[in-house]
């Protein structure tokens, strides 16, 4: 299967008729910022029954109609032709060359045609079924769609490879699963928030000897680099001390970095994993947190130390604070 010519009329930017063959081996358009390079992607995304407007950069789908400038009135239809070489036959249908064809106009109405037959959206999607080709599928590959496979959280990357290997197959429920597949992936990520990090903290058994724990923990609070993970550290201390705790990065965290509990006393805990003493700041937005989560006691932790601002506000507000040396004394009494 190999893309032989792409025809545009009034197609977005494209109020001429604008007809590129593409030749053995790669094929670039080049120009300024605005000239339209991008209108061509669109433009084989659409004729390929992209029914989503947004994917177009487009508010409703009327839009991609060339809509005139001050020389030039706005036209009434828009038109784009694909044409592909099926000589070994990977589309099914008996033609050495199959040209697809979309056509919209201003009423709303959409036009599908393959060799000039009309055709509904759903045969053109059929037609592309298992080929790696279609408006889901990453042989078309619109501007930011590499940020999303390699730039983003692996979250973000897992549910771009699991749209393509679904969508191919399952077209027409597109919107389900990806609102299916996006609810899933917040689900696991709210779960590797709450829980340990599991990719890269050793979880600690229930059974294991408390002077093993301590150990464990010092390892990694020494192995700490960023405040999430002093925060895990944290919630594996006070674990140790009988406590019931949660992370609360998933839904904002209000103030407080661990809500914890033990004997019916709710506890916030601001978690501060700086290079330099703690200011005040941090005992303001602990303080805050109370009321907040309902909670009866406030605590701000640091691998560091706190400025006397920060010391002399703690006191005013009954709020502990422990630094540097304190978790140590914390991870000592573990034992």
């Amino acid at each position: 299967m190999f893309l032989k010519s792409l025809e545009i009329f009034g197609f977005k930017s494209f109020a001429d008729k604008v007809h590129v063959d593409f030749a053995d081996g790669i094929t670039a358009l080049l120009g300024p910022n605005g000239c339209g390079k991008s209108n061509v992607v669109d433009a084989i995304k659409w004729v390929l029954a992209e029914n989503k407007s947004k994917n177009l950069r487009a508010t409703k789908m009327e839009d991609v109609i060339f809509n005139g400038t001050e020389r030039r009135p706005p036209l009434n239809v828009a038109e784009v032709t694909l044409t592909i070489m099926n000589e070994n036959g990977l589309l099914q249908l008996e033609a050495s060359e199959i040209a697809i064809k979309r056509r919209i106009f201003r009423s709303g109405e959409n036009e599908y045609f393959i060799n000039n037959m009309q055709v509904g959206p759903s045969e053109i999607r059929k037609l592309f079924m298992d080929t790696g080709v279609g408006k889901a599928a990453y042989s078309v590959m619109e501007q930011g769609k590499i940020d999303n496979i390699i730039g983003h959280e692996e979250y973000e990357r897992f549910f771009n490879v699991l749209m393509y290997c679904l969508c191919d197959h399952l077209y027409e429920y597109y919107d389900d699963i990806e609102l299916w597949i996006r609810e899933l992936i917040q689900a696991l990520a709210a779960m590797e928030k709450v829980d340990v990090y599991r990719n890269k903290y050793v979880l600690l058994h229930p059974n294991m000897e408390k002077k093993n724990a301590a150990a464990e923990i010092r390892t990694q609070l020494n192995s700490a680099v960023t405040g999430e993970d002093f925060e895990v550290v944290l919630k594996l201390i006070y674990e140790q001390l009988g406590y019931e705790v949660s992370l609360t990065k998933t839904t904002g965290d209000q103030g407080a970095d661990l809500v914890m509990q033990k004997n019916g006393t709710k506890v916030v805990v601001q978690a501060k994993y700086y290079s330099s003493p703690v200011g005040n700041s941090a005992v303001q937005e602990v303080v805050g947190a109370l009321n907040y989560y309902g909670a009866q006691k406030a605590i701000v932790v640091t691998n560091n130390s706190f400025t006397n601002a920060a010391v002399d506000l703690a006191r005013v507000n009954n709020v502990q604070l422990v630094d540097g040396r304190g978790l140590e004394t914390l991870i000592d009494s573990i034992v």
